[in-house]
């Protein structure tokens, strides 16, 4: 991932430095992933941690993957909960939960991400895991077809149990340079998207959000960059309204190749990747391929 903006808003960012983050069962690891693909919205979860828990008076060993620093509220509720159950009442990031028993069977598969909550047991899916000197190590997948067909995969080796810290809170990791990359396609004809920058967006569901404005000419001088960007001030524009997890309930497009003025589309365009950490947020947003409008379609990869 590439990252692409500051956050600028100071209550936003203390939010996101107050809390306490896992060191080491937080690194980001080639080794560690989980991904979700349901109906062509892929999500990748690239930090993974392993925590012990119970279930049925039995222990379990859980290994989570989500694509957020894991705070200690979050590592609370993995650990209060049944580790056979849904982290849905108590975790608004998307995650991926496999959970195994001593000798390192399978047990279960739990997620959020690609636009639906899932549990699988029994044949759909498959996955083993080695357990010695504190480590837990393997793979877990899931595989189906049909409506509602998924394709599941988490790769590990992570401590269990890890050793965590809270951070300096004061200090805010250096500023990125903000930067944009990929397509943006109206009727197949590309605009470059070259500017981006986050603005406060009123609460959404009582909970902190914000907007992602990306446009084809420079707009950091507008006093209101995604109202001005919505009349075409700034060339083509896509504003993004998303939630700390990465979750987008609110699109709005404007491309100079489309007859259509300025239009909502929420539905298959989706986070795969975002992460905020240090006052820093990157991601990578995708619509999956080509979407129609009216007729006329649009397609977004960006990074």
């Amino acid at each position: 991932m590439t990252p692409f903006f500051r956050l600028r808003f100071t209550h936003i960012a203390a939010m996101i430095l107050a809390v306490w983050s896992l060191q080491t069962v937080n690194a980001q690891d080639p080794a560690n992933q989980g991904s979700v693909n349901i109906q062509g919205r892929r999500a990748i979860y690239k930090r993974v941690m392993a925590v012990r828990g119970k279930s049925s008076d039995e222990n379990r060993i859980i290994v989570l993957a989500t694509g957020q620093v894991v705070t200690a509220e979050i590592l609370k509720i993995l650990k209060d909960k049944d580790a056979e159950e849904s982290m849905a009442e108590g975790m608004d990031l998307p995650y991926l939960k496999a959970v195994f028993r001593e000798d390192g069977t399978l047990k279960c598969i739990i997620g959020k991400g690609g636009g639906s909550s899932f549990t699988e047991r029994g044949k759909a899916m498959e996955g083993k895991a080695t357990i010695a000197d504190g480590r837990i190590r393997g793979t877990a997948k899931v595989m189906t077809t049909g409506s509602f067909g998924k394709e599941v995969t988490l790769n590990f080796d992570v401590p269990i149990d890890a050793e965590f810290k809270a951070p300096d809170v004061t200090k805010l990791d250096p500023p990125v340079k903000p930067t944009v990359n990929g397509k943006f396609l109206g009727e197949g004809k590309p605009s470059q998207l070259k500017f981006v920058s986050v603005v406060e967006h009123e609460p959404f569901d009582d909970k902190e959000a914000f907007t992602l404005i990306f446009t084809e000419k420079d707009h950091s001088a507008a006093k209101k960059p995604s109202f001005d960007a919505a009349f075409g001030k700034f060339g083509s524009a896509l504003m993004l309204s998303v939630n700390r997890g990465g979750g987008i309930f609110g699109c709005e497009v404007l491309h100079t190749a489309l007859k259509k003025s300025t239009f909502s589309s929420v539905g298959k365009i989706h986070m795969v990747e975002f992460e905020i950490a240090g006052g820093n947020v990157n991601g990578h947003v995708s619509t999956g391929g080509a979407l129609d409008m009216f007729g006329e379609t649009w397609e977004v990869d960006l990074t």
